[in-house]
């Protein structure tokens, strides 16, 4: 029989495998070699099955689980990461008196360490953020609730008719976002110049 990678196959087939060369080799005392060639295993991996059945019982060579459990290793607790995602989806960095507009690694990395006293990396923060479906997203250059008709109606009427104004009076035109969004951002723009 082609040799086989035992690594390969399915953890059920590698119980099989397992439990049949034993089977045989206790009910027809069949040599290791003969073994090798009709499972299509290597003779000392044979021989270990065999040393490891004779020595604790065929109930050890089943298989257990293999690497680290899961959730193992990780910083947060599963309820903390359910409060994070929470936090994310619900609210804005600003409703928790944050010092960001958008959710960034950055943003949530001080969450945790604020709420939980976590110090996390922010490659972590991204590698929590990737399994929790969360993917990078750039904010829309346009306002979603901007109106293209209105605005180009404010540009090609309203604004000149202000300009001209401003530059009747000799007044200066100052430009600034809403205080709801923006705190004390006001930035001065002289149209005189």
């Amino acid at each position: 029989m082609e040799r086989v990678d035992v690594r390969k196959l399915t953890v059920d087939g590698r119980n099989i495998l397992r439990q049949m060369v034993v089977r045989l080799r206790q009910q027809s005392g069949m040599r290791v070699e003969d073994l090798a060639k009709m499972s299509g295993a290597h003779p000392s991996t044979i021989r270990g099955w065999l040393a490891r059945a004779k020595r604790e019982g065929t109930k050890s060579l089943e298989e257990r689980p293999r690497g680290r459990p899961v959730g193992a290793c990780r910083k947060l607790t599963l309820a903390a990461e359910a409060w994070i995602r929470d936090q994310i989806v619900q609210k804005d960095p600003r409703q928790l008196q944050m010092p960001f507009a958008l959710w960034t690694r950055p943003a949530i990395r001080q969450l945790i360490r604020e709420r939980f006293g976590i110090d996390l990396q922010v490659r972590l923060v991204g590698k929590y953020l990737k399994r929790w479906g969360f993917t990078p997203q750039r904010p829309v250059k346009r306002a979603l609730e901007q109106n293209p008709e209105a605005v180009r109606q404010w540009l090609e009427v309203e604004y000149p008719r202000l300009r001209a104004r401003a530059l009747q009076e000799g007044a200066v035109i100052y430009w600034g976002a809403p205080r709801s969004t923006a705190k004390n951002l006001t930035t001065r723009h002289d149209e005189s110049a």
